[in-house]
């Protein structure tokens, strides 16, 4: 990297795979605008998967405390353990900020963004560097959410509150849980767009007349909601997302199609998946019908759910009605609905202008 060139440092959860989805549309909108930043990621999120979405360089380092929450399905928290793993942060809470500020101090940043880490947050305090969080929640809410009868909570708590209110800027992404932090800044959705090819996508999965399309498809943590074992539905044919595999004649996985991703989202009748920001925001920005899982308790469910429903047919399913396939009659209802009003993925434009200002 060039020494003389403006450094931004960013820490990103790696809490599946949504945290990276919303940074790295951000980081590749500001080196549009300034293509000399040099930027250090800090995450365990894969090498690999970074390299593969982010347009320039960038340094790595892939050890950091953040962990978000301890989950035994995409849908599903150990609350015991996440309380476990957050009592055992606070015992070493000194050690991990000092470990996090030598991080930012080695990269030389000016600047540091974070989705969501609060250790980070405070370490960039202590360093007197800026910081910027960028998330439509933080996990204090989703803490308060779940583990708040937890023998350690307030101190927690107070830890948590005291570094995400040091954030020099507050950037929440719609769909956003409502928020009073100091610097709070609402932009708009963060996701990626792409092409409605609908025929090409047909003539790929061998969907004859009539029949329609949809995409099974879970995000970055391992689903038990196998698709494998579900009814088949007449005329439907199935895409799956990520690294979802079954043997089915009726369903075909998204990696055996010459097709992005991103695509296949704009292309198909409907979008069956699990609460996650990235997935609901690329449906609302391609016009994709969804039907979702339900996620009682989780602190952005009914605020995405709302938002979604605002630009396109959406629907949601109990748990258990979703990992046996009992979804035919939300199927259909979503996929004869016309109405569209897709939200504008304005969101990482915004959010790289905030940030590149600090170097201005």
């Amino acid at each position: 990297m060039n020494a003389r060139a403006p450094r931004l440092f960013v820490s990103v959860s790696p809490h599946g795979l949504g945290h990276a989805a919303i940074t790295a549309p951000v980081l590749n909108a500001a080196w549009a605008v300034m293509p000399e930043l040099a930027v250090t990621v800090h995450s365990t999120v894969s090498r690999s998967w970074l390299d593969a979405r982010l347009a320039r360089p960038f340094a790595y380092t892939g050890r950091t405390r953040d962990f978000g929450m301890v989950m035994t399905s995409p849908t599903d928290i150990d609350v015991g353990a996440s309380a476990e793993r957050y009592a055992a942060l606070l015992a070493d809470w000194d050690d991990a900020v000092a470990e996090e500020r030598a991080r930012i101090r080695a990269s030389g940043a000016a600047l540091v963004v974070t989705s969501i880490s609060f250790v980070t947050l405070a370490a960039a305090r202590a360093e007197g560097v800026p910081a910027i969080s960028l998330c439509p929640f933080d996990w204090a809410e989703v803490y308060g959410a779940y583990c708040a009868d937890a023998k350690d909570a307030r101190a927690v708590l107070d830890v948590m509150g005291d570094a995400y209110a040091s954030a020099a800027a507050v950037l929440r992404p719609a769909p956003a849980v409502p928020s009073s932090r100091p610097g709070l800044h609402p932009i708009g959705p963060i996701a990626a767009t792409g092409l409605a090819r609908r025929d090409a996508l047909r003539r790929c999965v061998g969907a004859g007349p009539g029949e329609r399309v949809g995409l099974i498809a879970f995000g970055g943590i391992q689903s038990d909601a196998s698709p494998q074992g579900w009814p088949r539905v007449p005329g439907w044919r199935w895409v799956l997302g990520q690294s979802m595999t079954v043997s089915r004649e009726d369903m075909i996985a998204s990696c055996r199609l010459d097709m992005p991703f991103i695509d296949i989202v704009s292309s198909v009748d409907v979008v069956v998946t699990k609460p996650g920001y990235g997935t609901f925001a690329e449906a609302a920005c391609a016009g994709a019908a969804l039907l979702s899982m339900e996620r009682p308790g989780w602190p952005e469910w009914p605020h995405m759910l709302d938002w979604l429903q605002g630009h396109v047919p959406a629907a949601s399913v109990p748990a258990d009605r979703l990992r046996r396939g009992d979804i035919v009659a939300e199927l259909e209802m979503l996929a004869a609905n016309d109405w569209r009003d897709p939200a504008r993925p304005s969101g990482a434009e915004e959010a790289a202008m905030a940030i590149l200002a600090y170097f201005a």
